[in-house]
């Protein structure tokens, strides 16, 4: 997969930007309601938009020579995590903060740095603790205190909390590991030839699905039945994978073609990767893209891709899409109960 992502891209500028995908749509046994969709705006505010494209409004924003990313919805939607801050190249200095869903009391939690090794921040299930990276390793900062604490060293990629108990998965190196932020004791889940990225987790938080380069694995969280559901050429993916809210469909993102002629794909699948489907098919050529993302409730897809047009909405059959913005970028869906 050709990682050109928004995300990736800003952090080319030491901005981490998150994917999306720090989406917090379900727990387990507990299906979420469709809140707004919150998106950058040229790279220096935040928007909120409903799902139709009505009603969109400013939810915080940058003075001159600053940046936003990496944002995500807490687990019940009641704030979002951003950062924020200079993201030159000299002088990179970025801090996370949160602000509340209507764009009040926002509040600067903990320093980033350069953040160049994060593309997500990521909530703990009762919302009560932030994961992010800074350049020595993974942090968590409690959103009511501010108490921070390092609990895991070296360069990684992607936190993403487990939905049912303490544990966050991230990549580093070849390698899929989990941690346990109460102790801090680090545990190797499993190893691969491609660089491992952007791990989800199962709704029932049993199984971890994630990117190898071009290729998608399973494994069970205890590192049982590793499983290479899908690959594909140099470049053309797959990639970004994003477990469904119900558990019985993967999400992912595809670039089909050769180089300098790649398109934009957005395909599901079964868990364990049958029945494949491809949802939409851009023109050439993507450049810029953010990983696609479920709605909270699982019954719509939103994804974001230069060559597609900007930010679209669509049904899980790849029906009823429509455009959100003409700029692309990163995409989080606010969960409400």
């Amino acid at each position: 997969m050709r990682f050109f992502t928004i995300a990736g891209l800003v952090s080319m500028l030491a901005l981490a930007a998150a994917g999306a995908t720090g989406q917090a749509g379900a727990r387990a046994g507990k299906i979420y309601k469709n809140g707004e969709l919150a998106f950058s705006n040229g790279g220096s505010a935040l928007d909120a938009i409903k799902s139709d494209g009505s009603g969109r409004r400013a939810l915080v924003h940058c003075t001159a020579d600053c940046v936003i990313g990496g944002y995500a919805w807490s687990p019940r939607g009641t704030q979002l995590a951003f950062l924020r801050g200079s993201a030159t190249v000299r002088s990179p200095k970025m801090w996370l903060y949160v602000v509340n869903a209507r764009g009040s009391g926002v509040r600067r939690l903990a320093l980033c740095g350069n953040c160049v090794s994060s593309s997500r921040v990521s909530w703990s299930s009762d919302g009560s603790r932030i994961a992010f990276v800074r350049t020595d390793g993974l942090h968590v900062v409690r959103v009511r205190t501010r108490a921070q604490r390092r609990v895991s060293t070296g360069f990684v990629l992607d936190p993403a909390w487990s939905p049912t108990g303490p544990l966050i998965a991230f990549g580093r190196g070849h390698a899929l590991y989990t941690v346990d932020p109460r102790n801090g004791r680090v545990e190797q889940v499993v190893t691969i030839t491609g660089v491992v990225s952007h791990p989800s987790w199962s709704p029932d938080g049993t199984k971890i699905v994630f990117d190898g380069i071009d290729q998608i694995y399973v494994v069970g969280a205890d590192g049982s039945g590793l499983t290479l559901l899908r690959s594909g050429s140099q470049g053309s993916g797959p990639g970004a994978p994003a477990w469904s809210p119900s558990g019985d469909r993967i999400l992912f993102f595809n670039t089909p073609g050769t180089p300098g002629a790649f398109t934009a794909e957005i395909w599901t699948m079964k868990p364990d990767g049958s029945d494949a489907r491809r949802l939409y098919a851009s023109p050439c050529c993507v450049g810029l893209w953010s990983p696609p993302i479920w709605s909270p409730d699982g019954k719509w897809i939103s994804f974001s891709a230069d060559s597609a047009g900007g930010i679209f909405v669509m049904a899980p059959e790849g029906k009823q899409r429509h455009r959100l913005s003409e700029v692309p970028t990163e995409v989080a869906w606010q969960p409400l109960p």
